[in-house]
C-alpha cells in the first residue's frame, strides 16, 4: 500500500501489517498502539534531523523491521550529522520518557507509568549495538571518521555478533530463573534475525 503526498511517499510494507496483526493477535490493543505511537515518535526523530540538516526524506517505508528513508539522491551528510541523525530517534524516547517521568510524579497514574515503560523500551532496543539499530549505525559512522569502510564493517559485524548472542543467553537464563517472557523473547528474535540479515544482505 502505497500513500503519496505533493511532498512525500508513504509505503505500507506487508510484513508491517503482519506484524501488526500477530501482534493484536497476543498483546492487548492498548499495548499495540502505545508501540506504535512510540516507534512513530522515534522515526520522527530521525527525520527531524534530516530535515534540519536541509535533507528532506523523498519516501518512507515501514517494514517489520522499522522504517527505511529515502532521501533525495543529490543529498549527502557529513558524518558527525550521520551519527546525529542515528540517534536522533532514540533522543526523541528518551525526551518522552522525560516527560513522563515528570508527569507521573505530578499526577501519578497507569497511563504515565506505561507510556514512560514503553518509550524507555523503544530507546533501549534501538541503544543495542546492531549495525541495524540506531547506536550501531552511529557508531559504524564514528569508526569511519578514524578508519575505513571495510574494517568499520569488520568491527560491526563483530560488534553485532557479540550482543546478539549475550541477548540470547540473558534470554536463556531468564527464561530459566523465571519463567518465558513474550516480549523479550519477541526482542531476542529480532535482533538475531537483523544480524543475520545483516550477513546475508552482505
Amino acid at each position: 500500500m502505497t500513500v503519496e503526498t505533493e511532498k512525500l511517499r508513504i509505503r505500507l510494507n506487508f510484513s508491517f501489517a503482519a506484524t501488526v496483526t500477530l501482534m493484536l493477535c497476543f498483546c492487548e490493543e492498548r499495548v499495540v498502539l502505545a508501540a506504535l505511537l512510540s516507534s512513530f515518535l522515534h522515526e520522527s526523530g530521525h527525520i527531524f534531523f534530516l530535515t534540519a540538516f536541509g535533507c528532506s526524506p523523498v519516501a518512507v517505508t515501514l517494514s517489520a523491521f522499522g522504517m527505511c528513508i529515502d532521501r533525495p539522491n543529490h543529498s549527502a551528510l557529513s558524518l558527525k550529522k550521520e551519527i546525529a541523525v542515528s540517534l536522533g530517534g532514540i533522543l526523541f524516547n528518551l525526551s518522552a520518557a522525560l516527560v513522563f517521568l515528570v508527569l507521573r510524579y505530578i499526577y501519578p497514574t497507569e497511563i504515565f507509568d506505561f507510556a514512560l515503560a514503553v518509550n524507555l523500551t523503544v530507546a533501549l532496543i534501538n541503544s543495542v549495538p546492531n549495525i541495524n539499530l540506531d547506536l550501531g549505525r552511529a557508531i559504524f559512522c564514528f569508526m569511519l571518521l578514524y578508519t575505513n569502510e571495510e574494517r568499520s564493517e569488520r568491527l560491526m559485524s563483530i560488534l553485532s555478533a557479540i550482543f546478539a548472542l549475550l541477548t540470547v543467553i540473558f534470554f536463556i537464563f531468564y527464561t530459566a530463573l523465571e519463567k518465558l517472557n513474550i516480549s523479550l523473547a519477541v526482542v531476542t528474535l529480532y535482533i538475531v534475525i537483523l544480524t543475520f540479515k545483516r550477513e546475508v544482505d552482505k
